[in-house]
């Protein structure tokens, strides 16, 4: 309901298979998902709704990557955006978000 569309619809078959694949992860690589796309491991207080960059509500966004369907998903943290290439099965793309939300989890991390 608070997710944003760029070059998909919500009735797009990979808009499908990315719920779908949120919905079969456990509650430790959702939240993975969500630091890679957002830059937090938490949903705000105020909910999903209220996800927002330096003070800014900014909605959660999914976007039509322009890499290949072999790349992995690309985050924009600054804009709680992710882009997801065209997948050709659902497998794969469960495959490619895990990957790219937990290999590099922390990479970034400044202590």
């Amino acid at each position: 309901n608070f997710t944003n569309y760029r070059n998909y619809t919500q009735s797009d078959t990979i808009i499908t298979w990315f719920w779908q694949a949120i919905e079969s992860f456990s509650e430790e690589q959702r939240r993975c998902v969500l630091k890679f796309a957002t830059g937090s491991p938490n949903v705000p207080l105020a909910g999903f709704r209220a996800l927002s960059v330096q003070g800014m509500i900014m909605r959660f966004t999914i976007d039509k990557s322009i890499n290949g369907a072999l790349s992995l998903p690309v985050a924009h943290t600054c804009f709680n955006r992710i882009d997801i290439p065209e997948y050709a099965n659902y497998e794969t793309l469960r495959e490619k978000l895990l990957l790219a939300a937990t290999e590099g989890s922390g990479a970034f991390i400044i202590a």
